[in-house]
């Protein structure tokens, strides 16, 4: 009698050791499931945005895209803060435009604008630059945006005043708009082609 009672209870607990290993492969791959649509929802949701400077229509980014209105503002944004200055603001329009750098751009532009920020300063340098064109190639993940730069000095004599174009090479992570570089190319998208090629070559 205690002999069966005894193999009745090992069955028993045979089973429930069972159940229980059933019970957490159930919550494993309940938890694995969960994640995946957690972070499906984290890269393929669509989030409705009022970037600075949207002029019409509603702008969204979604998973490591965006539509053209976002990436249109945001383009006229970041030359806003990089071409958009008087000795007064320099340091504060330049600051907030390396928040929008990726760390390596970040590191090589800190210096390069810290230095421009002295000359401008230095010179009493004021510039505005009004964009006329915006044309975002989205294979290369591009924008270039044509428009008309003017920089003049303390007493309104005219440093520069012309047409210029400028490629912003972008990217986009989990919503956040990253500039990977900013580069002052000519009149024309032509002379930015060849201006990143020449720089590829020289990294």
């Amino acid at each position: 009698m205690k002999f069966k009672n005894y193999l009745d209870e090992n069955t028993n607990l045979t089973k429930q050791a069972r159940l229980l290993r059933f019970v957490v492969f159930i919550l494993v791959v309940a938890v694995v499931i969960n994640g995946y649509f957690v972070y499906s929802s984290r890269v393929k949701s669509r989030t409705i945005l009022i970037p600075p400077y949207l002029s019409e229509g509603e702008a969204y980014v979604s998973g490591k895209d965006a539509s053209d209105n976002y990436l249109e503002a945001m383009a006229k944004y970041a030359c806003f803060l990089r071409l958009n200055y008087t000795p007064g603001n320099v340091g504060k329009q330049f600051n907030a435009f390396l928040k929008l750098l990726t760390p390596p751009a970040y590191k090589e532009q800190s210096g390069v604008l810290y230095k421009q920020k002295e000359d401008v300063i230095q010179m009493n340098v004021s510039s505005s630059f009004f964009p006329i064109e915006i044309e975002i190639d989205r294979a290369n993940k591009r924008i270039f945006v044509t428009g008309m730069l003017n920089q003049w000095t303390y007493d309104k004599h005219f440093v520069t005043d012309e047409r210029k174009t400028y490629v912003i090479e972008y990217r986009i992570d989990f919503g956040r708009f990253f500039i990977e570089n900013f580069i002052g190319c000519g009149k024309s998208k032509q002379g930015c082609f060849e201006k990143v090629k020449t720089e590829k070559k020289e990294v």
